[in-house]
């Protein structure tokens, strides 16, 4: 299924596989560097239908390729807060893997800050506490030739758009963007979100290791877990169903104290 695919949603930042009227819990779903909400596109079909799954949309990819995607975080927040306003009617959580994770942490700190109904639950997966020191490269500032390959090896180009030239074209606007805005995004102190939360890694994730995701634990008041599975930096389509049944499972718990 592509984005195209999708229904209509109330405005141009969110859209949603399939309406679910009888769902009492919502998850906002949002992609890693230059991904788009296709990687979350047999979620629906793998988690209750207690759960409505919407999907982030950035712009420079899937139906919004033709827009100029955006390298500072920050405004990347702003939008996504203006866009999800109205759509806080229901409970719901909040997933995001690599620069996702960053954008739903920070999108939920938006929402306390103004005062907004907060997630049930916060899914932080293949991303650092983002307190941390970033080490490392500067990927944004390589060359195009070394900003491939050094993607590559991390594993973000799909093998079959690897060696092809228009695809790449296509994909490395949005990937470098994204990539610079986690890069440049500077973490400021807060007060912790009282939000349970579970921190998801790879197990041969060498950029992400556990005890980054255990930094987490500090940033957040409620409930904090880690969960680690097998596979590197995109164990998220590699472990896709151990993924999606660890998040069903706390989504059917919170869904469940719903109802009562």
């Amino acid at each position: 299924m592509t984005d195209s695919s999708f229904s209509s949603a109330r405005s141009k930042w969110f859209m949603v596989y399939q309406h679910n009227s009888a769902a009492t819990l919502r998850l906002f779903c949002f992609p890693y560097g230059g991904g788009n909400s296709a990687a979350f596109h047999a979620w629906p079909g793998l988690l209750s239908k207690n759960v409505e799954v919407w999907c982030a949309l950035l712009p420079g990819r899937g139906v919004r390729l033709g827009e100029k995607p955006i390298t500072d975080l920050r405004i990347m927040v702003e939008e996504l807060k203006n866009a999800i306003r109205p759509l806080l009617e229901k409970p719901y959580a909040l997933f995001g893997h690599s620069m996702g994770a960053l954008l739903a942490f920070e999108l939920a700190r938006g929402l306390q800050t103004l005062g907004l109904p907060l997630p049930r639950h916060i899914f932080l997966s293949g991303h650092p506490a983002p307190h941390l020191p970033k080490h490392g490269k500067k990927r944004h500032m390589l060359s195009d030739d070394e900003f491939v390959e050094d993607v590559k090896k991390l594993g973000g180009i799909p093998k079959e758009l690897a060696n092809n030239k228009e695809a790449l074209e296509i994909l490395l606007p949005a990937l470098r963007a994204d990539i610079r805005a986690y890069e440049t995004h500077r973490y400021v102190d807060g007060p912790p979100l009282p939000c349970s939360t579970s921190a998801f890694g790879g197990l041969q994730d060498v950029d992400v290791p556990r005890d980054s995701l255990e930094q987490w634990r500090s940033l957040v008041s409620g409930s904090f877990s880690v969960q680690m599975f097998p596979g590197d930096h995109f164990f998220l389509n590699s472990a896709r169903e151990s993924v999606t049944e660890q998040v069903a499972r706390k989504l059917e718990k919170i869904a469940m104290g719903l109802l009562r």
